[in-house]
């Protein structure tokens, strides 16, 4: 009975000192962690998410907020590419349109009348030669002229004379027949002084050089009491309303040039300008292998001046691409070009997800690119508001480095 007794005793203490160590455990089990855990979730899914969210260097926005960052979709399409290639021109004189004044004779410079720069009218005075050839010239024009009054002045008394009866006929014939002689004499010295560009005629063998067109004086070689020689210009008058520009051309761009094509001139702080292709050298420069191209200046006006440099540009040939973006699409993201390409999100229906897409380029223009790899026609892309665009991506990327 004893020993029933002591084994009860020991059974209760056991229990006792089981319960106790279940009444003193912590209260946070894994089983109470888990349902805390789980209650943290379900309250994090409760947050509204954002539509901007990036995943994957991936930008979604919706419809409202496409509006408000001014982003324009477009598809991938083929255009018309209308290039232009940039040269650099010289102003030139037009030679079509310009005079050389110079002597028929060795002379000296006695006056200078014009000034480089000048304008002038035809006939205008432009200097005064003494030239000492021209001194017998002369005189026998003047001998010829006096011969040719006196013959003249018989011709008319003898025809009278013979028209009263008081002559015979054959004195007045003989006088008409000394008139004309004299007429071919005198006629003869003035086309000799002519054919050496003669202009006006002054005593003591001095010539007058007048202006044979109308311009200005773009180039002066004599001045006063200088021996001049007839093989040396010594004025030049041209005529700036038309002026020309020359550049030169790389022969394996020469198949673009085409005689009539228009020009665009410009110069720094003046206004632009346009021209016509007028010719363009058949052979290559021996040194630069490049051609010469002249092309005429529609316009006149007081700054454009010979040997000024001039930007001009020149339309090419019109060229179809397959796949073309809006010059405004193109972005550099890491060094390379990229494009946006933009396409519906599965779970949100007003959602668009942008994803940056690396492309590479061809030809292009003022408003259009080429794109030889990385899109397809049926691809969607941002042609305008990309920039908003990257600015999100590199703000997720900042957040995610801090």
């Amino acid at each position: 009975m004893k020993k029933i007794h002591l084994i009860i005793i020991v059974a209760v203490l056991l229990l006792t000192a089981l319960l106790a160590v279940v009444l003193l455990k912590p209260s946070s089990t894994p089983h109470a962690h888990d349902e805390s855990a789980e209650h943290a979730e379900h309250q994090d899914d409760a947050k509204p998410t954002s539509n901007a969210a990036h995943d994957d260097n991936t930008v979604h926005l919706s419809a409202a907020q496409r509006e408000q960052a001014g982003i324009q979709i477009a598809p991938v399409q083929a255009v018309t590419l209308q290039q232009s290639q940039r040269f650099a021109g010289e102003v030139k004189l037009n030679t079509d349109r310009e005079a050389h004044v110079s002597t028929p004779m060795t002379a000296r410079v006695e006056a200078v009348q014009v000034q480089l720069g000048q304008t002038v009218r035809v006939g205008q005075p432009l200097a005064t030669l003494w030239v000492p050839e021209l001194v017998d010239l002369q005189q026998a024009v003047s001998t010829a002229k006096a011969s040719l009054d006196l013959a003249h002045s018989q011709y008319q008394r003898e025809k009278s004379l013979w028209q009263q009866g008081i002559s015979a006929q054959q004195d007045y014939l003989q006088a008409e027949h000394d008139w004309q002689q004299a007429r071919i004499v005198w006629q003869a010295a003035s086309l000799r002084l002519q054919g050496y560009g003669q202009q006006s005629v002054q005593g003591n063998g001095r010539l007058l050089l007048r202006a044979p067109m109308a311009g200005t004086i773009s180039a002066k070689d004599l001045s006063v009491g200088e021996m001049v020689q007839p093989s040396r210009d010594l004025l030049t008058i041209s005529q700036l309303d038309a002026l020309w520009v020359e550049f030169a051309v790389p022969v394996s761009q020469a198949s673009t040039i085409r005689v009539g094509a228009p020009v665009r001139l410009a110069l720094v702080g003046q206004p632009p300008m346009t021209g016509r292709v007028l010719t363009y050298s058949s052979s290559a420069d021996a040194q630069t292998r490049q051609l010469l191209v002249r092309a005429r200046i529609d316009q006149a006006a007081a700054w454009l001046k010979p040997n000024l440099w001039l930007d001009v540009e020149l339309d090419t040939p019109s060229t179809m691409v397959q796949l073309a973006v809006k010059r405004d699409a193109l972005l550099q993201l890491d060094g390379q070009d990229v494009v946006f390409v933009a396409t519906p999100d599965p779970d949100q229906p007003d959602t668009l997800q942008f994803r940056p897409q690396p492309v590479t380029l061809g030809a292009q223009d003022d408003t259009w690119v080429e794109i030889r790899g990385g899109l397809s026609a049926s691809q969607s892309y941002v042609m305008r508001g990309s920039f908003a665009l990257k600015s999100e991506l590199e703000k997720s990327e900042a957040g995610h480095e801090h």
